[in-house]
């Protein structure tokens, strides 16, 4: 039944009704049984009605930044956004390079520096558009770099480099971060590529942050787009 308003004058109620004789009006009849709440909280139903937080009401993809530039860079650093919040995270980006050969790298970060020591591993393979055989992999036990592609094409019209990225647990300092791309890339020859393929960060240390960067000159374009991922 719908929350209805009583007219006391045509209800023949002379006076003020004493507000001790009111009850909280419950969910089942229309009303909230709640009297108040605060910016943003919502209306839960867990058996009974509570008042809950908007993260409660986030769903599986939880947007946490985004970092863009149209101008010449020379790389994209995103700092403080792995959490605790969240355990695993998912990178939407695109990048464009000003010079045609250049490749894109990323490195992590702790919470002080950048990291650049030799624990880099990764295997990446690529498709090409033009053939049915699949190109050379890209790959590397112990470098000091996630090297993403490889040589590409800088007609921002193409877009060098365009990628979905998933980043698996970087800020428990138990365990080894990992990386998971799916991505299209336009070669120097302005060949399509698909490239498939993981890293894993192999020091444990707790990573809170990232980095993009081309092997040389700058970036022209570049978007990027983080979000974290519900357990449940």
């Amino acid at each position: 039944m719908a929350l209805s308003k009583i007219d006391l004058d045509k209800a023949g109620v002379t006076g003020t009704l004493p507000t001790a004789n009111l009850d909280t009006v419950g969910v089942a009849q229309g009303g909230t049984g709640i009297t108040s709440g605060t910016t943003d909280q919502f209306l839960k139903f867990t058996g009974t009605t509570t008042l809950a937080s908007a993260a409660d009401n986030a769903g599986a993809l939880n947007f946490i930044t985004e970092v863009s530039s149209s101008s010449t860079h020379n790389g994209i650093v995103i700092d403080n956004c792995f959490t605790s919040t969240y355990e695993n995270y998912l990178i939407i980006g695109d990048i464009s390079v000003t010079n045609s050969g250049d490749t894109i790298r990323a490195r992590m970060k702790s919470s002080s520096a950048t990291l650049d020591g030799s624990q880099y591993t990764y295997r990446f393979q690529r498709y090409e558009a033009d053939s049915n055989t699949q190109g050379n992999d890209t790959r590397a036990t112990g470098e000091t770099y996630f090297q993403l592609t490889e040589g590409l094409n800088d007609n921002s019209a193409r877009v060098s480099y365009t990628f979905k990225m998933t980043i698996f647990d970087p800020v428990s300092a138990s365990k080894r971060m990992g990386l998971r791309q799916e991505s299209i890339a336009v070669s120097t020859g302005a060949v399509l590529q698909s490239i498939d393929g993981a890293g894993q960060y192999k020091d444990q240390t707790s990573i809170v942050g990232i980095a993009f960067y081309p092997s040389a000159n700058n970036f022209s374009n570049s978007t990027i787009r983080i979000y974290g991922i519900s357990n449940s």
